[in-house]
């Protein structure tokens, strides 16, 4: 007996029509589907990972300081110590300021942190900035020594590991206090 092509086919048929298609996979439909969904997953993991990627190279400072220049060559222990900074900034970002003070002595008297106000426009700019020294500071050659610590925005990897920065040492004269 032949099979007519159009009988309902038998409920063992329909297994094994359903068995073989699970085992082929999924349709056309499903299986483009299946492929866009993926290839979207996938440039989503490599844009994560490009994002993190430049956030830990992103490692330049802000700031680039041109020269430093002092203002008062000689500076009565207590009086601030001021600097005439020229600098150019390619962006602002929250900046930490650590000093130190190093006395006629070479002892370390130690300030800061201190949060600074970096707000400004990028591009190059003149600053004087003055730098208090200890009133118990001995007389003689001194040094001051900044350290500037920056977390920029968009960056979420510097508020764990900030940008440090170290400022040549300025060189200066310690004189005797003003007694008043």
């Amino acid at each position: 007996m032949k099979p007519n092509l159009f009988d309902q086919p038998t409920a063992d048929e329909q297994f094994y029509a359903r068995a073989f298609a699970i085992m082929v996979g999924p349709g056309r439909k499903v299986a483009s589907v299946m492929q866009v969904c993926n290839l979207l997953y996938w440039l989503a993991m490599i844009g994560a990972l490009a994002w993190l990627f430049s956030q830990v190279i992103d490692r330049t400072p802000p700031v680039t300081i041109r020269s430093a220049r002092l203002v008062n060559a000689t500076v009565a222990a207590g009086d601030p110590v001021r600097v005439e900074y020229d600098l150019r900034r390619s962006r602002t970002c929250q900046t930490d300021v650590s000093w130190a003070i190093f006395d006629g002595l070479q002892e370390v008297h130690r300030f800061g942190p201190v949060q600074v106000d970096a707000a400004g426009n990028p591009g190059a700019d003149t600053m004087v900035r003055a730098w208090p020294t200890p009133i118990n500071a001995a007389p003689g050659p001194g040094r001051l020594r900044v350290t500037l610590s920056f977390e920029c925005p968009g960056n979420y990897l510097q508020a764990v590991y900030p940008v440090v920065m170290v400022l040549d040492d300025v060189g200066f004269l310690i004189d005797e206090p003003h007694r008043r």
